[in-house]
Formats: structure tokens, C-alpha cells, sequence
């Protein structure tokens, strides 16, 4: 399609599309063999400033649905821009009620794709209490959408809010919990025991009687146990990565605190000392060292002692920090060879300098861009996962997720 081709060109998009419809107005209203018009793809792209204008020149463009009755507005949410959905909101708050083929509002889109900020928008608009609780064609409420997809942060956030009804049924006589435990983890055992930890809470919460959580499949507070209790093959092997990982990175950080750049000396008053103790980078790697030894020495405790307790929870609990104290340690590893190298090469100021450049990059641009890096990861990840309907997540987003829920 032409426009599809105008979306996903560089530069002049506004342009061409005020060109276009100087020329052709028509096309500006055109629909292709799924009935979406050039507002669909720009909704589903994220194009802002072309839906801008698209809405100027026909606003009826937001209530037109496709051939699965999915309307632009659908799509935003889907795409999880929140821009994009106050610009579609704006106009035609109305569209919010719309639904498509299978009963879905704006919400069950947002929530089963994991957009955290599309979710959080929406539960503070005025018609939340008409979508929160809406089911669909098989009684799915966003929040069994969130919970089969085991996005633990859109079912944390859910739940949280009181209007949700956590113990809602669909027609598979399933509340959220119920689906998340019948549901096969496709190797995603984190991210289940992530959802599953958000949902008992929500429970513990609420002070519901255990009673009301079995359903007609005798599901009880015992089953989130048993989940645990499996273990989960694919968390266990990364556990072992992690605990050989972070005894390497430990063996090498401690062997070169006392092998360190420039070596001691040798008499005098200061024997003993660092030879180029006043040096900057001599510091910055003493205390990049000393970062990494002891946040890969905290990962091999944890994983040793996580494993080593009758409790699985405890070891799904464990593994996110294990993961994230590692990570940090790699990082500060490399800082610390960078700074130990550069005070030895001082002298040689470019070296240094050339040095520091190549191994300063990687953990640099982790740091700086890591929301962007995230954030197109994510995008991914999602659009493989709807095509090989399987689901998919960012490991180092665990971390940040359990503590959130603990806390």
C-alpha cells in the first residue's frame, strides 16, 4: 500500500501526505483488502503528526473498523504510545465504547500486549469502570488477557486498582489465576511465577476467604505451591550460568586486587602500599573492582542459597537478583580492566585514551540508551511473540518487577 510505504520512508512524511491530499483526496479515505484506511497504519506505526492531520481532513477515519472491526484507536493501544491515544481520544472520546470482532475494547489490547503506560492511561480515564471489568466473546477480562500472556506488570498494576474484579469468570469457568496455572510456560517460568506472585498478593490483599478462590477446576492458594514446586527447567539451567559466571567474575576481580596495575612498594615507610595509589584511575579501578568482586560474590550466595532450600518459591524469588547483581558485575569488570590498563598507559596518552574508548563503549551505550535499547527489544519481542503465539520478555526486567511486587 502506498501509505505504508510513506510511514516507513524517512523525512517528509507531512509533506508528502499534504501533497497528496491536495491532488488525490480521495486516497486520504482509501481502504485496502482489510478495510484499514491510512489511519489504521499511521495509528499502528506510531505516526503522530500524520494522524495529526489525518483527523483534520476526515475525523471519521477514527471510527472506521477493519475487517476484524478494529478501529485506529485499537491499534494505539495495541502499539502502547500513549500520545497517540490521547490524540485519537481527544476528538472522539467516544470511541473508547467501540469494541471489534471479538468484544475487545481499548484496554484488552493495551493489557494482553504488556503496555504498561497504555494500561496505567487508561485506568485514569473517566470511562474506566465501563472497561476494566468488560469481558470479551469468551468472558476474558483484561486481566485474564494480562495473566495468559504472564505480563506480571500489567496484572500488578490491574489488581491494584479496586475496581477490578480479581475473581471474575470467563467462560471457561476460569478466574486469572486459574488461566495462569492451566496455561503452558513455553520455557517462560519467570515470568509466570512473576504473575502468579502479583495475583496471591492481590488475594492476600483483598483478604479473601482461600474458599472463593477454588473454582470448578479445584484451583486453591495450594496450586500456586505446586507451581513452584516444579521448578522449572529452563530457570534452573540459567541459575547454573549464573552461578559459574559470577565465580569467574569473583576468581578474576580478587586475583587482581592483589595483583594490581603498577605493583607495591617495596620499602621505605610506605612498603606495602600501591605504588600509584594517587593516581585517578587507579582509584577508579579499586573501586570498580571491588564492585564487581562483592556483586558477584552476592549472586553466587543467593543462588546457592536459593537453591539449596526446600522452597522453590524462594529460588524464583532469588534467581531476578542473582541476574541482576551479575549483569553488574560484567559491567564493572569491564570498567575495572579499562581503568587498571589506562593508569599503566598514562604515559602514553593516546593508547590510553584509545584504550578507554573501546572498553568504555558497550557498558556506556548499555547505560545511557539502555530505555531506548529496552524499549525496541520489547517491541520485538511482542511482534514475535504474537507471530509464533508464544510469549516472550526482557530477563533483566525481572529484577525491577519482584522488587516492585515485594515491596
Amino acid at each position: 500500500m502506498l501509505f505504508l510505504f510513506i510511514f516507513n520512508s524517512y523525512g517528509m512524511k507531512t509533506d508528502i501526505m499534504r501533497k497528496i491530499h491536495i491532488r488525490k483526496p480521495k486516497l486520504i479515505k482509501m481502504q485496502d483488502e482489510k478495510q484499514r484506511t491510512p489511519l489504521h497504519y499511521a495509528a499502528a506505526l506510531g505516526e503522530y503528526e500524520i494522524i495529526k492531520l489525518l483527523l483534520e481532513w476526515d475525523i471519521s477515519a477514527a471510527y472506521q473498523g477493519d475487517d476484524n472491526q478494529q478501529i485506529p484507536l485499537h491499534l494505539a493501544a495495541e502499539n502502547g504510545q500513549v500520545n497517540l491515544l490521547k490524540i485519537l481520544l481527544d476528538p472522539c472520546p467516544d470511541t473508547i465504547e467501540l469494541m471489534d470482532n471479538e468484544q475487545q475494547n481499548i484496554l484488552h489490547f493495551a493489557a494482553k500486549n504488556g503496555n504498561i503506560d497504555a494500561v496505567s492511561f487508561i485506568l485514569k480515564l473517566p470511562e474506566m469502570e465501563d472497561l476494566v471489568n468488560a469481558a470479551d466473546m469468551n468472558g476474558n477480562t483484561p486481566l485474564h488477557l494480562a495473566a495468559k500472556n504472564f505480563h506480571s506488570s500489567i496484572v500488578y498494576i490491574l489488581t491494584r486498582n479496586s475496581k477490578v474484579d480479581i475473581r471474575a469468570i470467563n467462560k471457561s469457568n476460569e478466574t486469572a489465576l486459574a488461566v495462569v496455572q492451566s496455561s503452558d510456560d513455553h520455557g517462560m517460568e519467570l515470568q509466570k511465577h512473576l504473575t502468579l506472585k502479583a495475583l496471591k498478593r492481590s488475594y492476600a490483599k483483598r483478604a479473601v476467604n482461600p474458599k472463593d478462590v477454588v473454582d470448578n477446576v479445584q484451583f486453591s492458594y495450594d496450586e500456586v505451591e505446586k507451581v513452584g514446586e516444579r521448578g522449572g527447567k529452563k530457570s534452573r539451567e540459567m541459575a547454573q550460568i549464573i552461578s559459574v559466571m559470577a565465580t569467574l567474575i569473583a576468581t578474576f576481580t580478587f586475583t587482581a586486587a592483589f595483583t594490581i596495575p603498577g605493583g607495591f612498594i617495596s620499602d621505605g615507610p610506605d612498603e606495602g602500599m600501591a605504588i600509584l595509589i594517587k593516581k585517578s584511575a587507579f582509584k577508579a579501578f579499586v573501586i570498580t573492582d571491588t564492585i564487581a568482586m562483592t556483586s558477584s560474590m552476592t549472586a553466587a550466595v543467593m543462588v546457592f542459597w536459593s537453591s539449596s532450600r526446600r522452597s522453590s518459591e524462594s529460588f524464583m524469588d532469588s534467581l531476578p537478583f542473582a541476574i541482576g547483581l551479575t549483569w553488574i558485575a560484567l559491567v564493572a569488570m569491564a570498567l575495572a580492566f579499562v581503568t587498571g590498563l589506562f593508569v599503566v598507559l598514562s604515559k602514553n596518552l593516546w593508547l590510553g585514551i584509545v584504550v578507554c574508548v573501546i572498553g568504555c563503549a558497550a557498558p556506556a551505550m548499555l547505560y545511557i540508551f539502555a530505555p531506548l535499547f529496552l524499549l525496541v527489544f520489547d517491541r520485538l519481542s511482542s511482534t514475535r511473540a504474537r507471530r509464533r503465539n508464544i510469549v516472550e520478555d526482557n530477563p533483566f526486567l525481572f529484577v525491577f518487577r519482584l522488587a516492585k511486587m515485594i515491596s
